[in-house]
């Protein structure tokens, strides 16, 4: 596996990378993210509009994003999710946000807790190493803040994703079934895993 020495992780993302991350995020979560937002368009122009920094965990190559951490902890969300803020930005389409993404809405973190909701690598840079290396650095952040745990959920049909959080100590806490959602998304719901320290 290449490694990638020139490799920045920071909090944040600078405003000229919020549409490329955004991007990278809907590759890697489009079987969610389409259902919910309708469309593409309307996810990236979303989601680049309201990144909140304190909850991004940016990975650049030479100021380019080339991965991203979306961290809620906290008072702490990586995007903001207003509900009037959604009605201006989708119109009558909230209802189809509001159906859909109650199904994401799997566990809340609990106190003393640091939750994972998106790790995504783009594409062209997969097999780097880059995934690791943000995860280390979330894993890092949230044993320094005193954090009890990281938690995150991993569909069923991830399982190259599940063998990778399990190769960085994750283990099942338990299982979320979506029914009646598992027809339109494709999955019948996700495994629980967490990382305690």
């Amino acid at each position: 596996m290449a490694q990638v020495e020139n490799l920045n992780l920071t909090f944040g993302i600078s405003p000229d990378q919020r549409l490329r991350g955004a991007e990278i995020l809907y590759e890697a979560f489009d079987h969610i993210l389409c259902p919910m937002f309708g469309s593409r368009e309307l996810a990236l122009e979303y989601f680049s509009g309201n990144f909140v920094p304190e909850g991004i965990v940016s990975a650049t190559i030479n100021g380019s994003v080339v991965g991203l951490a979306a961290l809620r902890y906290g008072e702490i969300e990586p995007v903001e999710f207003g509900f009037w803020r959604l009605v201006r930005h989708l119109g009558p389409r909230i209802m189809r946000f509001m159906l859909v993404g109650a199904v994401f809405v799997l566990t809340r973190q609990r106190e003393g807790e640091l939750y994972i909701d998106m790790l995504a690598v783009d594409s062209e840079h997969r097999g780097m190493g880059i995934g690791g290396r943000i995860m280390e650095f979330v894993l890092n952040f949230a044993r320094d803040e005193g954090f009890a745990a990281v938690g995150l959920h991993v569909i069923d049909s991830s399982k190259r994703a599940r063998k990778f959080y399990e190769s960085w100590g994750f283990e099942e806490r338990g299982y979320t079934r979506i029914f009646p959602w598992d027809r339109i998304l494709g999955f019948k719901g996700a495994h629980d895993m967490f990382r305690e320290f």
